[in-house]
This record gives structure tokens, sequence and C-alpha cells, in this order.
């Protein structure tokens, strides 16, 4: 069985902004966990007997979405994040309608063969229920839509803060969806897929 994701991938300026991002906090600790991820918003990962039934499924699902753009203006963290203990730096993706379409489309269609989480028996009850019947736990409206940067601790968290504290704005649209191969912190592109018609 493969461990699959299913991610949207940042494009021009909000992708440098990243990684700038990811950059600077490897300046404190070359382990800190999602740091060395390459930039994405996860829309699903689980295990999957059969990667090409998953692609044919992506692929009918995204062809039925519409035209999706997504703004990003704010930074923010997962506080005391269940997966990590630490706190979960990322960019905050405006809410978005067609976004949150497509990630239902997608968990409807794709589900896993089996869940990949093991630190979430502390969750609220809505996770859990979603975990067991959707085998992920993070759907509309308990999905945050964001691009995690890394997970660290208070006083990187305040450092990452206090050097970027610009206001930006980003918009991107998102014109492919990507499916990856997840083995720990390694992540391999398999392919890339077009949204839309």
């Amino acid at each position: 069985m493969k461990h699959l994701g299913i991610f949207i991938e940042p494009v021009s300026e909000l992708k440098q902004f990243i990684l700038e991002a990811k950059n600077f906090i490897s300046k404190f600790n070359k382990n800190c966990t999602y740091e060395t991820h390459p930039p994405h918003m996860t829309l699903l990962h689980g295990k999957y007997k059969n990667e090409s039934k998953v692609l044919n499924a992506l692929n009918q699902v995204l062809s039925e979405i519409d035209e999706i753009f997504i703004n990003c203006k704010n930074l923010n963290s997962f506080k005391n994040d269940q997966l990590t203990g630490l706190n979960t730096l990322y960019v905050e993706v405006e809410p978005n309608e067609n976004l949150n379409i497509l990630q239902n489309e997608i968990i409807k269609n794709i589900k896993p063969d089996e869940h990949s989480f093991v630190n979430l028996s502390n969750s609220n009850s809505k996770i859990i229920e979603n975990l067991n019947v959707y085998r992920y736990p993070f759907i509309y409206p308990d999905w945050i839509p964001h691009f995690t940067i890394a997970s660290v601790d208070q006083n990187i968290e305040n450092k990452f803060n206090n050097t970027f504290k610009e206001k930006f704005e980003f918009t991107n649209k998102i014109e492919k969806v990507s499916l990856w191969e997840i083995s720990g912190d390694k992540h391999d592109k398999i392919k890339d897929l077009k949204v839309g018609t």
C-alpha cells in the first residue's frame, strides 16, 4: 500500500515567500517537522492500494471543477499541534467556497483505503467521526486551508513573527493539483493534473 497525498502547490510570489519562510526556520533548527516538505496545501492524504485508480478518479473530479483563485494575507499557527506537540506555522488561505467544494469532491470520490494518522485520539468528536467515515480527519468545515511552513517551539515562533511582520497579499489561480507519494519526510511527485476542462 502506498501513502499518497493530493496537494495544491503555490506558484510565483506565494511559493517564493513560503520557501523564504522555510529557509528562515532552517537557520534555527535543521530538524523542524514540515520544514523540509515541498510547499503545498494538503487536500487529502492516506494509504491506497491502487495508484492508477486514484489518478483516474482525481482526473475525473478535477475535470468538473470550476475555476479557483485563492488569496493569502496572513500568517498563523496551530498552537500545540496534536500531530507534532509544537506550534505549526502556516500561511492562511482565505475562506473559499470553490476550494471547499474541491476538497469535498476529492474526499467523496477518492477515500483512502487506510488512514495514516496516529496522534488524534484527543481530537474533538467531529474529527474522529471524519477519520472513521472518510479515513481523513480534516474535512470542511473542520479543514483549515493553509500552506504549512514548519512546526516550531514558541521561542522560534516569536523570532519568526518578529521577522515576518510585513503585510502581504498573494493571489494564485489553481490550475493544477498534484499527486505525491509520501514516505516520512520524503515527498516524490507522481503527476500534475489540470483543474477544469
